[in-house]
């Protein structure tokens, strides 16, 4: 029993080992991984330094005028490329816009005149009511019919009857 124990263990810690040697050797590759990098940026490093040392001692001897001249000339004319579409299409919207407007503008017209057709269709005015009741109370109708057929309350028969001078019993 002590024998399996002690096989066990060993094959145990010889698993265990394996796998230290395994990642041992993937941490090495990633350190010569890291090592050629940081060698090849400190080249590449140095190879800038040079390089800019050089364009240093050219940009003493470069005509700046000449290139603020081109320069300008070149942003202009990019800005012209940039900006006339988008001019063309601002006008496209101001066109668009002013025609909205002007639909909305004959929609607010043609309601408006709706408007006024509805109001000559309006209910008659006091005056002609006041004339329909003292007509039909000439007639001979009661002030209770009267209030039925102009779907008015007695009250208000009573108070047109009695401001046009008739006297009620």
């Amino acid at each position: 029993m002590q024998a399996i124990l002690m096989v066990g263990f060993v094959v145990l810690l010889a698993i265990f080992f394996a796998l230290l040697v395994l990642r041992d050797k993937e941490n090495s590759a990633k350190f010569r991984h890291y090592e050629g990098a940081i060698e090849s940026l400190m080249r590449e490093n140095y190879e800038l330094k040079k390089r800019i040392e050089t364009l240093a001692k050219e940009a003493n001897s470069i005509d700046i005028d000449r290139v603020q001249i081109e320069l300008e000339e070149f942003l202009d004319a990019r800005l012209r490329d940039k900006t006339l579409p988008m001019l063309a299409t601002l006008q496209e919207l101001k066109q668009k816009i002013s025609e909205q407007q002007s639909e909305q503008q004959n929609r607010i017209n043609s309601l408006e005149e709706r408007t006024r057709d509805f109001s000559k269709l309006t209910p008659p005015t006091p005056q002609s009511e006041s004339e329909l009741i003292l007509a039909q109370y000439r007639s001979g109708k009661s002030v209770e019919m009267i209030a039925k057929d102009m779907q008015l309350g007695v009250g208000r028969v009573e108070f047109v009857l009695k401001m046009s001078g008739i006297s009620l019993a």
